[in-house]
Protein backbone atom coordinates (compact mmCIF):
# COMPACT_ATOMS: atom_id res chain seq x y z
CA UNK A 1 0.00 0.00 0.00
CA UNK A 2 2.94 2.54 0.67
CA UNK A 3 4.90 1.83 -2.17
CA UNK A 4 2.09 2.56 -4.43
CA UNK A 5 1.26 5.68 -2.52
CA UNK A 6 4.36 7.06 -3.04
CA UNK A 7 3.90 6.45 -6.89
CA UNK A 8 1.31 8.75 -6.91
CA UNK A 9 2.54 12.32 -8.83
CA UNK A 10 1.72 14.56 -6.35
CA UNK A 11 2.67 12.44 -3.35
CA UNK A 12 5.78 12.32 -5.30
CA UNK A 13 6.29 15.97 -5.53
CA UNK A 14 5.83 16.37 -1.60
CA UNK A 15 8.98 13.69 -1.12
CA UNK A 16 10.97 15.22 -3.46
CA UNK A 17 10.42 18.68 -1.98
CA UNK A 18 11.57 17.18 1.29
CA UNK A 19 14.72 15.69 0.10
CA UNK A 20 15.61 18.86 -1.72
CA UNK A 21 15.13 20.50 1.53
CA UNK A 22 17.42 17.66 3.39
CA UNK A 23 20.33 18.07 0.72
CA UNK A 24 20.10 21.57 1.35
CA UNK A 25 20.26 21.43 5.28
CA UNK A 26 23.02 18.84 4.55
CA UNK A 27 24.87 20.87 2.54
CA UNK A 28 24.60 24.51 4.73
CA UNK A 29 26.13 22.76 7.80
CA UNK A 30 29.11 20.53 6.26
CA UNK A 31 32.04 21.72 4.67
CA UNK A 32 33.30 21.10 1.09
CA UNK A 33 36.55 20.80 -0.39
CA UNK A 34 37.23 20.60 -4.65
CA UNK A 35 40.80 19.28 -5.99
CA UNK A 36 41.33 19.69 -9.34
CA UNK A 37 38.28 22.42 -9.97
CA UNK A 38 40.11 24.17 -12.37
CA UNK A 39 40.11 20.70 -14.84
CA UNK A 40 36.62 21.27 -14.99
CA UNK A 41 35.83 24.70 -15.12
CA UNK A 42 38.65 24.68 -18.63
CA UNK A 43 36.91 21.76 -20.09
CA UNK A 44 33.67 23.64 -19.97
CA UNK A 45 34.74 26.65 -21.53
CA UNK A 46 35.54 24.13 -25.00
CA UNK A 47 32.89 24.26 -27.58
CA UNK A 48 32.39 20.67 -27.12
CA UNK A 49 30.35 18.31 -25.09
CA UNK A 50 31.16 16.59 -22.02
CA UNK A 51 30.33 13.81 -20.27
CA UNK A 52 30.95 13.26 -16.60
CA UNK A 53 30.87 10.22 -15.26
CA UNK A 54 30.56 8.58 -11.26
CA UNK A 55 29.80 5.31 -9.69
CA UNK A 56 25.86 5.60 -8.91
CA UNK A 57 26.33 4.88 -4.80
CA UNK A 58 28.02 8.44 -5.08
CA UNK A 59 25.36 10.39 -6.84
CA UNK A 60 23.45 12.23 -3.67
CA UNK A 61 26.74 14.25 -3.68
CA UNK A 62 25.85 15.39 -7.35
CA UNK A 63 23.87 18.79 -6.10
CA UNK A 64 26.38 19.93 -4.36
CA UNK A 65 29.82 19.51 -6.58
CA UNK A 66 29.43 22.23 -9.78
CA UNK A 67 28.14 24.61 -11.04
CA UNK A 68 28.86 24.42 -15.13
CA UNK A 69 28.73 27.05 -17.30
CA UNK A 70 27.43 24.34 -19.72
CA UNK A 71 23.81 22.96 -19.42
CA UNK A 72 23.65 19.58 -17.36
CA UNK A 73 21.62 16.70 -18.48
CA UNK A 74 21.00 13.16 -16.89
CA UNK A 75 19.61 10.02 -17.77
CA UNK A 76 16.50 8.73 -15.35
CA UNK A 77 14.48 5.21 -15.91
CA UNK A 78 10.78 5.11 -16.88
CA UNK A 79 10.43 3.28 -12.89
CA UNK A 80 8.58 4.47 -10.78
CA UNK A 81 12.09 5.81 -8.42
CA UNK A 82 13.72 7.30 -11.63
CA UNK A 83 10.39 9.58 -11.51
CA UNK A 84 11.28 10.68 -8.23
CA UNK A 85 14.90 11.05 -9.16
CA UNK A 86 13.72 13.26 -11.77
CA UNK A 87 11.70 15.44 -9.12
CA UNK A 88 14.45 15.96 -7.19
CA UNK A 89 17.34 16.54 -9.60
CA UNK A 90 15.07 19.71 -11.59
CA UNK A 91 15.27 21.69 -8.49
CA UNK A 92 19.09 21.47 -8.51
CA UNK A 93 18.40 22.82 -12.27
CA UNK A 94 19.67 19.13 -13.83
CA UNK A 95 17.61 18.20 -17.06
CA UNK A 96 16.50 14.70 -16.80
CA UNK A 97 16.20 12.42 -20.06
CA UNK A 98 13.85 9.40 -19.49
CA UNK A 99 14.90 6.14 -20.43
CA UNK A 100 12.53 4.10 -22.26
CA UNK A 101 12.47 0.69 -21.06
CA UNK A 102 10.11 -0.44 -23.92
CA UNK A 103 12.51 1.84 -26.78
CA UNK A 104 16.09 1.94 -24.88
CA UNK A 105 17.42 3.04 -28.12
CA UNK A 106 15.64 6.39 -27.96
CA UNK A 107 17.33 7.71 -25.58
CA UNK A 108 20.60 7.48 -27.66
CA UNK A 109 18.72 10.03 -30.31
CA UNK A 110 18.18 12.24 -27.84
CA UNK A 111 21.79 12.19 -26.20
CA UNK A 112 23.33 12.98 -29.85
CA UNK A 113 21.28 16.46 -30.44
CA UNK A 114 22.99 17.36 -26.73
CA UNK A 115 26.37 16.43 -28.37
CA UNK A 116 25.53 18.81 -31.30
CA UNK A 117 24.84 21.80 -28.94
CA UNK A 118 28.22 21.51 -26.74
CA UNK A 119 26.50 20.61 -23.30
CA UNK A 120 26.81 18.08 -20.73
CA UNK A 121 26.02 14.61 -19.90
CA UNK A 122 26.01 13.11 -16.69
CA UNK A 123 26.19 9.38 -16.77
CA UNK A 124 26.85 6.68 -13.95
CA UNK A 125 28.16 4.18 -15.76
CA UNK A 126 27.41 1.08 -13.30
CA UNK A 127 23.92 1.68 -13.56
CA UNK A 128 20.47 1.20 -13.55
CA UNK A 129 20.97 -1.80 -11.98
CA UNK A 130 24.41 -2.63 -11.53
CA UNK A 131 26.34 -4.67 -10.32
CA UNK A 132 28.29 -1.86 -8.63
CA UNK A 133 31.40 -0.68 -9.85
CA UNK A 134 31.24 -2.00 -13.12
CA UNK A 135 30.72 -0.72 -16.86
CA UNK A 136 27.15 -1.27 -17.60
CA UNK A 137 26.97 1.23 -20.24
CA UNK A 138 27.50 1.67 -23.58
CA UNK A 139 29.03 4.85 -23.10
CA UNK A 140 32.12 4.58 -25.97
CA UNK A 141 29.69 4.36 -28.45
CA UNK A 142 28.10 7.02 -27.31
CA UNK A 143 31.71 9.33 -26.49
CA UNK A 144 32.36 8.66 -30.44
CA UNK A 145 29.35 9.48 -31.85
CA UNK A 146 29.03 12.74 -30.68
CA UNK A 147 32.93 13.52 -30.06
CA UNK A 148 32.65 14.18 -26.45
CA UNK A 149 35.26 14.87 -23.42
CA UNK A 150 35.50 12.40 -20.67
CA UNK A 151 36.22 13.44 -17.26
CA UNK A 152 36.11 11.99 -14.04
CA UNK A 153 34.17 12.97 -10.62
CA UNK A 154 34.52 10.66 -7.40
CA UNK A 155 32.51 12.43 -4.01
CA UNK A 156 32.95 11.06 -0.22
CA UNK A 157 32.50 12.43 3.30
CA UNK A 158 33.55 11.27 6.66
CA UNK A 159 30.27 10.96 7.94
CA UNK A 160 27.49 8.99 5.88
CA UNK A 161 25.05 6.39 6.22
CA UNK A 162 25.17 3.55 3.71
CA UNK A 163 21.62 1.96 2.59
CA UNK A 164 21.30 -1.75 1.54
CA UNK A 165 20.89 -1.05 -1.99
CA UNK A 166 22.46 -2.62 -4.64
CA UNK A 167 25.37 -0.14 -4.79
CA UNK A 168 25.31 0.65 -0.89
CA UNK A 169 24.39 4.00 -1.78
CA UNK A 170 26.42 6.53 0.26
CA UNK A 171 23.92 9.33 2.28
CA UNK A 172 26.00 12.32 3.52
CA UNK A 173 25.33 13.74 6.99
CA UNK A 174 25.29 17.12 8.76
CA UNK A 175 28.08 18.32 10.00
CA UNK A 176 30.45 16.42 7.70
CA UNK A 177 33.99 16.96 5.67
CA UNK A 178 33.27 16.66 2.08
CA UNK A 179 35.49 15.93 -0.77
CA UNK A 180 35.40 16.22 -4.78
CA UNK A 181 38.14 15.08 -7.03
CA UNK A 182 37.45 15.54 -10.40
CA UNK A 183 39.93 13.41 -12.61
CA UNK A 184 41.78 13.75 -15.81
CA UNK A 185 40.03 14.16 -19.20
CA UNK A 186 40.51 11.63 -21.69
CA UNK A 187 40.09 11.11 -25.46
CA UNK A 188 37.98 7.90 -27.01
CA UNK A 189 40.68 8.23 -29.88
CA UNK A 190 43.46 6.87 -27.23
CA UNK A 191 41.47 3.52 -26.70
CA UNK A 192 38.87 0.63 -28.13
CA UNK A 193 36.06 -0.27 -26.35
CA UNK A 194 37.42 -2.77 -24.13
CA UNK A 195 40.69 -0.55 -22.59
CA UNK A 196 38.43 2.32 -22.77
CA UNK A 197 35.94 0.64 -20.54
CA UNK A 198 39.08 -0.27 -18.02
CA UNK A 199 40.19 2.90 -17.63
CA UNK A 200 36.74 4.02 -16.62
CA UNK A 201 37.09 1.91 -13.92
CA UNK A 202 40.66 2.10 -13.25
CA UNK A 203 40.08 6.19 -12.93
CA UNK A 204 36.85 5.92 -11.09
CA UNK A 205 38.51 3.77 -8.65
CA UNK A 206 41.67 5.64 -8.38
CA UNK A 207 39.43 8.84 -7.32
CA UNK A 208 38.03 7.14 -4.38
CA UNK A 209 41.55 6.53 -3.07
CA UNK A 210 42.29 10.31 -3.61
CA UNK A 211 39.41 11.43 -1.37
CA UNK A 212 39.59 8.90 0.81
CA UNK A 213 43.16 10.49 1.69
CA UNK A 214 41.85 13.80 1.79
CA UNK A 215 39.19 12.22 4.85
CA UNK A 216 42.10 9.88 6.17
CA UNK A 217 39.78 7.01 5.63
Amino acid sequence: MLKKLTRINWVQSIIAYKIYFIIICIEKLSSWKTINREIVVNVTKEKKPLIILMWHNQIVGVPYSWRLEKKVYNIVTDHPDGKLSNKIQKKFGFVSLERSSKKPTNILRKLIEIGKSNDCIFITPDAPHGPANQINSNIYSLVKKIDANVIFLTFSTNKKITLKTWDKLKIPLPFSKGFFYWGKIISYRDYNQDTFNHEIKHQLNEGIKVVNEHLNL
